[in-house]
């Protein structure tokens, strides 16, 4: 009737895959006075969950029961994160690394805040040490990958997913840095090949479904372009750079909608401008004219 004995419950329905179980048995252990291993895989499970609310206030209880406990300082590195303080995020993962050095996952989170940073030197150097010492994980993959990906280096990022492709999973955050790279070296077929189960599994993922367009525009395809970019193109929310490659899709088909969509990328891009460069006049008058030329529901 422990906390612990709830949490290791919660942790085999987990294994599983019953959330409902879990939940109860994270319910209870709480309810049993909690530790803070407890506190902390309850905050994960919320987490997963969307209940980010729910996830603070249990990764809160874990830094108070214990702040320097490898848990509580992993989860709430995480947190942080989540909530936009990388500053926070990564003196948590800091102090996880210094104090637990052979923790994999303090230092994979460290260098990632690194990354979120912009310290890329700071973070490849975290990530050789890391491969150094014989560790090999997804996540240490897909930050070697990231990094290079930022750096435009897409060789380096298609030598580095074809060493362990087929060992990630078929959604792997990997495989949609690999489909650029990919695209980016001009092979537009196997470009596809990895970046389509992404969009087609997650219709929501605009980087995904761009990345998709943009190599079925390159392999020939631009009806089968037109047909995927057309719903975020339509949205009120549509960026410039989609709306800019919408425009050179519906040329390639001839769609009469080319123009319509180029006028749209030009207007939101002065717009952007404008506003960034504090001219909030012009902003005022940018704005205005393509909510009246549109539906007028882009919040």
């Amino acid at each position: 009737t422990s906390a612990e004995a709830s949490r290791l419950r919660a942790l085999a329905f987990l294994q599983e895959q019953n959330g409902d179980g879990a939940k109860e048995q994270f319910q209870q252990a709480v309810a049993a006075g909690g530790n803070t291993r407890a506190y902390a895989d309850y905050a994960r499970f919320l987490i997963m969950e969307g209940d980010i609310d729910g996830a603070r206030d249990m990764s809160n209880r874990a830094l108070k029961a214990a702040p320097a406990g490898l848990d509580a300082l992993l989860v709430g590195g995480q947190m942080a994160a989540m909530q936009g303080d990388p500053g926070l995020a990564l003196k948590r993962y800091s102090a996880a690394a210094d104090r637990y050095p052979a923790s994999v996952a303090a230092r994979i989170g460290q260098a990632a805040v690194l990354g979120d940073l912009g310290r890329l030197d700071d973070m490849d150097r975290k990530l050789t040490a890391l491969a150094q010492s014989g560790v090999k994980t997804p996540e240490l993959t897909y930050l070697q990958v990231k990094s290079a990906a930022v750096r435009k280096d897409w060789a380096k990022v298609r030598n580095l997913v074809q060493a362990v492709e087929w060992d990630l999973p078929l959604y792997d955050p990997s495989r949609l840095l690999y489909g650029e790279a990919l695209l980016r070296l001009d092979q537009h077929a196997q470009a596809i090949a990895q970046i389509e189960p992404v969009a087609r599994a997650q219709p929501g993922n605009r980087v995904a479904q761009k990345l998709l367009a943009e190599a079925q525009l390159a392999e020939g395809d631009a009806g089968g372009a037109f047909t995927t970019l057309r719903p975020i193109a339509d949205s009120a929310g549509a960026e410039p750079e989609e709306l800019q490659l919408m425009a050179k899709i519906a040329a390639a088909t001839g769609d009469a909608s080319a123009d319509s969509y180029r006028v749209r990328a030009v207007d939101l891009a002065e717009a952007n401008s404008t506003m960034r460069k504090g001219n909030w006049a012009g902003a005022v008058t940018a704005y205005d004219r393509m909510l009246a030329s549109t539906d007028g529901k882009n919040a």
